[in-house]
């Protein structure tokens, strides 16, 4: 039988080579092990290959050490990974490997080879006996044979290595192994690898293309952008310079956000499961305006999770409507993360203060809370008077507006002027500090006749006693900044808020600032369970809160158990023998390997046990875990205007399948007689009357029993182009071709058929072209 011709690697496969080297594969697993004499060829990158193996290295089969090498190996470039596999799914399309160069002649040696298998092994020789110990895991062989060491390299391999069977499938127990030799340097260490059949190849690729959709999806989710960008040309010819065909929109829209939705949901609920947390409540208005309140949860003050969303509509957002959908989405997520919820915190306007209470009637047990980021930054906007901040910011809009100042500004390295934003936190405080960055390049570009500065800013800026002022104001202004930026963060605890608080009375000096209302709003932020929670945190315990917040956390403490005061007590006078000494020093609780204020309050009651209250430590730790403020909810749904279920979400299976039922009993009407059916006014509707609607004239008749579709303010803007289009379409027929009958065939019907629209019977006809006169 003659021999097939060898695929080389520079040809390209066809269909009919693909299905040979398929049945061919599987015949191999069907007989048995298959024998090779011929050296085996690899694709390029560019046919099917994942580029694990360098063009310039020779791959052998079945190699064994009384088989001499072959002579003509070419050369391996040493700088090439060839079998460097990354575990990161996305690099794994390689750029084009690099030109195979000539082989380095190499002397010869006289004697057999070794096999390469030794490289992998240090070897000691004594009284004739070989014995050999692995370089990877150190194992020793007292009798070294070839064999032996061959199979545990194949299985050390695998277990030290990084995974090559992450990026290649699992081949059948027929595979065939090889070995990559590198002809000028034989004693290189060299791994035992496994040619994957090319079945294999293709479900790799299929798996391939999986991963990196799903990956495009988390892309277009994570970014907030439209389905649509994937359907674009400019991102569709990335893709495919890249290798992989790109999603759809569709499929983006469809199966992959199922997909990626049920796999971050399962995170979530791994993340949250049996764990206290606190639910988060926040409203917004969309990008259309449209009001949201919005439900997050943060788990042990590490991550926060979305829970929902709702539209309120027509709805008014007051305090028992806010408290009912807080209450809603404490039960979602408690069915759906399996957590425990055991706090609320919302914002701080008016409405909030009634949520909360009417939160703790309808849940008795749940802490409430508002939020400190939201009082502070109420305070940093007291801080400036109203007047400083008008004189700033028409000092900033004149540079910022005007052509001239502003292209001076930039000529001279001056900073882009900073206005202040009413929703975003701090940017009093940034205007202040680019006011005062810039004033002197402004000073030198007002005095240029170009620049055309009026009176009132000129006066601003060359009043001395105006800067110096806006300088104490900045300074006062830093310890306030620095809490609103700290607390921001996800693991910023209420113990930690108050610290902050405590540290802004004491260094800020607020009591002269006219219109700052800070004790005022420090007394809103600082409710008992955060008095509480700070009282009760290993590291402050208390240290510098005044009295009445004191007694405040204390009356707390005590209204649950009167003990717990006393324990409360003692930890505040550092009694290292009611409490374990070794971790009442503060060390232990700041640091890279830090307890946090929950561990430690877990650990001590295991070590006190029933020394303390009952349920003491478990109140304590759970206080620990209050998150400060409802900034990490905002950072979720900073950009939630554009996701609502109104302007985004298809309809999904669960609302097309739900059935509509009415709620009370209903009576159908009659049917309806159409307009143009009635006999009252048409007499007889269904014979065709030209004179209804037209006169003897040709002109048309405008009845008042109808409206046609073409008259009025909002007739139909297309039905003129149609008519247009339909009468010269029309026209250049008949002017072309003479339309008759077909012999034989009944004459078309004068009367129509309903169908989605009403139209003629189908009937045949007969095209006859004409013969046009010159």
């Amino acid at each position: 039988m003659p021999r097939k011709r060898k695929i080389s690697s520079n040809d390209k496969l066809t269909a009919s080579q693909i299905v040979e080297v398929l049945e061919e594969s599987q015949n191999v697993d069907e007989q048995g092990p298959l024998e090779i004499d011929d050296t085996i060829d690899i694709l390029p990158i560019s046919q099917f290959t994942l580029g694990l193996v360098s063009p310039d290295q020779t791959i052998q089969s079945g190699v064994d050490e009384d088989l001499e090498d072959v002579g003509n190996q070419e050369k391996i470039d040493p700088d090439h990974p060839a079998i460097e596999i990354s575990d990161d799914e996305e690099t794994a399309d390689e750029p084009s490997l690099p030109k195979k160069s000539k082989p380095a002649s190499v002397k010869k040696k006289g004697g057999k080879q070794k096999d390469d298998v030794w490289g992998c092994f240090s070897t000691t020789k004594l009284n004739n006996k070989i014995s050999a110990s692995c370089k990877k895991c150190g194992e020793t062989f007292e009798w070294a044979k070839v064999e032996r060491l061959k199979k545990h390299l194949h299985v050390c391999n695998k277990q030290t290595d990084t995974p090559v069977n992450q990026q290649i499938p699992s081949t059948h127990q027929n595979d065939m192994p090889f070995f990559l030799h590198d002809s000028e340097n034989p004693s290189v260490s060299t791994e035992v690898k496994t040619q994957q059949k090319l079945p294999a190849l293709f479900t790799k690729l299929t798996n391939e293309k999986d991963k990196i959709d799903m990956q495009v999806a988390r892309f277009v989710y994570a970014c907030n952008l439209p389905f649509s960008i994937v359907d674009h040309p400019e991102f569709v010819k990335l893709t495919y310079l890249l290798k992989p065909k790109p999603p759809t929109a569709k499929t983006i829209g469809g199966s992959l956000l199922d997909r990626v939705y049920s796999e971050i949901s399962e995170k979530s609920k791994l993340t949250a499961k049996s764990k206290f947390a606190t639910l988060m409540q926040d409203g917004w208005s969309a990008i259309q305006q449209s009001p949201i309140i919005s439900h997050c949860i943060n788990v042990e003050a590490t991550e926060s999770i979305y829970v929902n969303a709702v539209a309120t509509k027509t709805e008014t957002k007051d305090a028992k409507y806010c408290a009912q959908l807080a209450i809603e989405a404490i039960e979602i997520a408690e069915e759906k993360f399996e957590c425990h919820i055991g706090a609320v915190i919302t914002d701080n306007c008016a409405t909030m203060l009634s949520t909360r209470r009417n939160i703790e009637e309808l849940r008795p047990g749940i802490w409430t809370y508002g939020c400190n980021t939201h009082y502070l930054n109420l305070v940093g906007k007291e801080v400036v008077s109203i007047d400083m901040l008008k004189k700033v910011k028409e000092v900033q809009h004149f540079f910022r507006d005007k052509q001239y100042p502003r292209e001076t500004l930039k000529i001279s390295d001056g900073l882009q002027p900073v206005l202040p934003c009413e929703t975003r936190w701090n940017t009093q405080f940034y205007c202040l500090q680019n006011f005062i960055k810039n004033h002197s390049k402004y000073l030198d570009i007002i005095k240029h006749p170009k620049c055309g500065v009026n009176k009132e800013i000129s006066a601003t800026l060359t009043d001395l006693c105006f800067y110096k002022s806006a300088e104490t104001v900045m300074e006062a202004m830093l310890p306030i900044v620095d809490a609103i930026s700290k607390l921001q963060h996800e693991s910023a605890t209420v113990s930690y808020a108050v610290h902050h608080w405590i540290n802004i009375k004491d260094n800020c000096g607020l009591e002269g600032v006219a219109g700052c209302k800070f004790f005022e709003r420090m007394e809103s932020a600082l409710t008992p369970v955060v008095c509480a929670a700070y009282l009760l945190d290993p590291y402050y315990r208390g240290e510098g809160l005044p009295n009445n917040f004191r007694e405040k956390g204390q009356t707390w403490l005590g209204d649950k158990n009167p003990l717990y005061v006393s324990a409360q007590i003692k930890l505040a006078l550092n009694d290292d023998k009611f409490y374990d000494a070794r971790l009442m020093k503060k060390e232990i609780l700041r640091g890279d390997i830090s307890l946090s204020g929950a561990q430690w309050w877990e650990h001590m009651g295991v070590l006190l046990g029933t020394k303390l209250p009952i349920g003491f430590s478990k109140l304590a730790s759970e206080l620990m875990l209050l998150p400060a403020s409802t900034s990490p909810m905002e950072r979720c749904f900073s950009t939630m205007g554009s996701i609502m279920t109104e302007t985004r979400n298809r309809i999904g299976i669960e609302k097309a399948s739900c059935p509509k039922t009415p709620t009370t009993p209903t009576t159908p009407k009659t049917p309806t007689t159409p307009k143009t059916k009635d006999k009252k006014v048409w007499g007889d509707p269904e014979v065709f009357r030209p004179e209804r609607f037209i006169n003897q004239a040709g002109e048309i008749v405008n009845t008042k029993n109808i409206i046609s579709f073409s008259f009025g303010k909002r007739a139909c803007p297309g039905e003129v182009h149609t008519t247009f289009v339909s009468f010269s379409l029309l026209t250049l027929m008949l002017q072309r071709y003479k339309i008759s009958s077909l012999e034989g065939e009944p004459k078309p019907r004068l009367d129509l058929r309903l169908g989605f629209s009403i139209k003629p019977y189908p009937f045949k006809a007969v095209f006859t072209q004409r013969i046009l006169q010159q």
